[in-house]
């Protein structure tokens, strides 16, 4: 495994997780932030909280039991681990509140910066800490930057997804006392980016992460899974790397290629998707001779239909059996050529409208195609595990064209009835993976329970998004 677990939760536990060459975790008990209220959860016209006027309120009514008056016992345990015996290093607190760990570092020699949107707390920290401070507006008016006077703590009062390391560089050390936990799960992905531009080649990023059956309780604190973690910052895989999923380690490319050529695709269908024949004017929109990509496309007769319309289709996928067989049930003339640097193969309409690379996805860009007019994951998205799901988005986000309309297929059922594939994919799914960049849009549901009834799934329904570039 990528991380050594000391220990596992029952109950609920923070999670403390080092990321720097093996993954280290070592777990503690911590009391629970408080929950959010409906009305304190004010929506905006997409729908996002308002999380920083919810933590401004908190600091700004004096309710922060979260807070804690001494150093985070755990910090205090791996203090060594994570200093590594470097001196005068610069550590980074991220929604580091009036957090007393920040004094403690800085008084063993270290240089201390930290981001929060409560300039109450950054406030009461200098007070608390009886530290003389200065404070300057940021420029573009971004916020505040409050300042030890020895320069050794510089705390920022300004959006989190605005920092970078135009402003204090990349940091030896990053303790994360408490911020993945309390940002909604739909912004991890913006705030991993974040984290990942400030770590220094050296840095020790610790992570202290509630763990909790969020059945029971909403968050905030939110629940973290190591998973989480794994997904969020774990480096790409290779090709010959397993998948581990909780079944163990898992081949997935292996897997798929041995459906197909032992005939146990129960997913392909002879017809049509019904929603992209009702949907088709607004995928299309009017546009002739548009280029279409169909990831992990298998035998789609999709591809055939709209390469009928006059579009150029280009595909991806693994099996080399399933391509075989789309060119001989569409009665097509074909080529197939290898692709360089041994990635894999291409095989071509001889009129050259329909292109399918047959290759591992994840080594797909827009290197070979260029950028996509329109994208139909008809099942890619259901099929692969959830643990490689960032990456499917980074590929895919690559290839949208500014004009690119992008429909999924996402399942959604109880995960807890059926482990999957096809894998259950809600709609905060995907405002995780594409919402940054995506506005989306619900535009069909198909009752799937028929077909799965005998995997013990009485209640199954495809749905059907529309993506577009904001």
């Amino acid at each position: 495994m990528g991380h050594f677990l000391t220990g596992h939760a029952t109950d609920i536990t923070s999670a403390l997780t080092s990321l720097v060459g093996p993954k280290n975790l070592a777990l503690n008990s911590r009391s629970l932030e408080p929950n959010m209220t409906e009305s304190e959860k004010k929506t905006t016209s997409d729908g996002e909280f308002d999380e920083n006027g919810y933590w401004i309120n908190l600091w700004n009514t004096k309710n922060i039991p979260f807070h804690q008056e001494e150093m985070h016992v755990s910090l205090e345990k791996h203090l060594d681990k994570f200093i590594d015996g470097r001196n005068g290093i610069k550590i980074f607190f991220p929604f580091c509140g009036k957090c007393v760990d920040m004094k403690k570092l800085a008084d063993k020699g270290h240089n201390i910066v930290g981001v929060d949107v409560a300039e109450q707390a950054l406030q009461e920290f200098f007070t608390d800490q009886n530290l003389e401070y200065t404070v300057e507006e940021l420029k573009d008016n971004t916020g505040k930057l409050f300042a030890s006077k020895d320069g050794k703590i510089k705390l920022y009062c300004m959006d989190m997804f605005k920092f970078s390391k135009d402003f204090e560089g990349q940091f030896n050390a990053i303790w994360d006392r408490g911020a993945l936990e309390a940002i909604s799960p739909k912004t991890r992905i913006r705030y991993a980016q974040v984290i990942k531009q400030l770590l220094s080649s050296d840095c020790h990023y610790m992570i202290a992460a509630m763990r909790y059956d969020p059945s029971l309780f909403q968050g905030p604190p939110y629940n973290v899974t190591e998973e989480d973690i794994q997904n969020l910052y774990e480096p790409n895989m290779t090709e010959s790397e397993k998948k581990a999923t909780s079944d163990g380690e898992f081949d997935e490319n292996g897997y798929w290629i041995n459906q197909w050529n032992s005939k146990n695709i129960p997913f392909h269908q002879e017809e049509m998707h019904v929603s992209l024949e009702k949907h088709l004017d607004k995928f299309i929109d009017g546009r002739n001779g548009i280029k279409i990509l169909f990831p992990l496309c298998g035998k789609c007769v999709d591809m055939k239909r709209l390469a009928d319309k006059g579009h150029n289709i280009v595909g991806v996928d693994i099996a080399e059996q399933a391509f075989q067989e789309f060119f001989t049930d569409q009665n097509l003339e074909y080529t197939v050529e290898e692709l360089k640097d041994n990635t894999g193969k291409l095989f071509a309409s001889k009129d050259g409208k329909i292109k399918l690379y047959c290759m591992d996805l994840f080594k797909f860009s827009k290197d070979f195609e260029g950028q996509f007019n329109a994208i139909w994951d008809r099942g890619a998205l259901a099929a692969i595990i959830p643990k490689t799901r960032i990456r499917y988005s980074q590929v895919i986000k690559e290839l949208l064209s500014p004009d690119c309309h992008y429909m999924i297929a996402a399942m959604q059922y109880d995960p807890s009835l059926f482990p999957g594939p096809p894998y259950n994919v809600t709609e905060d799914d995907l405002q995780n993976l594409f919402g940054d960049m995506c506005s989306i849009e619900e535009i069909d549901e198909n009752d799937y329970a028929p077909k799965f009834k005998d995997l013990g799934l009485d209640v199954i329904f495809e749905r059907i998004y529309f993506l577009k570039i904001k």
